[in-house]
């Protein structure tokens, strides 16, 4: 039994040292966290967005017991970079796998301006976009509900047929891509059509970068992608023909312009 911090330090470098020597390393998406009095696993699990099981697991403890300055192997939810000399924001977008536009807004840069010792998040840029924050006002009988991380909906309360789905991409997605999963989902409903002279319809779609529809007699889907506060968003458009459809839609596309993504 182990019966004193210094002991379970020993070990827990002994076990360091095997690891290294047996050519395990640490997950890419791991950091390490130092235990503070009054700390808890459970409390340290739901920091990280992990279950106690798999925090016990990783780190091979085998029961509840962890005392103040113990390094626990967590979840790393927000990586950091320290800018050092010579850095820019460039360099650091590309060594990371994103823009420089993605890289800013993320830290609410507003110049590219950095100094040395400076921290940025730099998420992958899934992470980051599901850390956005999205808001919609909303009319009256209409509801604005996320679904699940990324993923929105906005639909009529009177009649739950009428939706909007909100879907935010990658930003590095590829136009090429978004059309062919646009077609694939829609030539189930019917002949999917690519629509191009948006400048002639309602003002939400004029700046949309791809626009596809199709219909038939029961109901008429749509896909429409444009950028939003910078971001990629996807909006499936669920109308079902029907008579009310003429008083339900048009708020709809009303309410989609006060979406705002930061």
């Amino acid at each position: 039994m182990v019966k004193n911090k210094k002991a379970m330090l020993k070990i827990l470098a002994l076990s360091i040292g095997m690891t290294a020597m047996l050519g395990f390393s640490p997950a890419a998406d791991a950091a390490v966290h130092e235990v503070k009095k009054g700390e808890t696993l459970y409390r340290i699990a739901a920091n990280y967005k992990m279950t106690v099981k798999e925090l016990k697991d990783v780190n091979k403890i085998k029961s509840h017991i962890i005392y103040p300055g113990q390094r626990l192997t967590v979840a790393d939810s927000s990586p950091v970079y320290t800018v050092k000399k010579g850095d820019t924001l460039y360099r650091i977008a590309k060594t990371h796998k994103m823009s420089v536009t993605e890289l800013k807004l993320q830290n609410k840069l507003t110049t590219n301006m950095i100094y040395i010792g400076q921290k940025l998040t730099v998420q992958d840029s899934a992470k980051a976009v599901f850390a956005k924050q999205v808001t919609l006002k909303t009319q009256k009988g209409y509801t604005f509900t996320k679904e699940e991380p990324g993923k929105y909906q906005l639909f009529s309360a009177k009649d739950g047929e009428y939706f909007v789905r909100i879907e935010l991409l990658d930003n590095k997605a590829q136009l090429d891509d978004l059309k062919k999963n646009a077609t694939t989902y829609l030539q189930s409903t019917g002949k999917v059509t690519e629509i191009k002279d948006v400048k002639k319809m309602q003002p939400f779609y004029h700046d949309a970068i791809m626009y596809y529809n199709a219909s038939n007699a029961e109901v008429s889907q749509s896909i429409v992608v444009k950028k939003v506060n910078g971001q990629l968003v996807r909006f499936t458009l669920h109308w079902p023909q029907k008579e009310i459809g003429a008083d339900i839609t048009p708020p709809f596309l009303t309410q989609l312009q006060t979406l705002t993504i930061k």
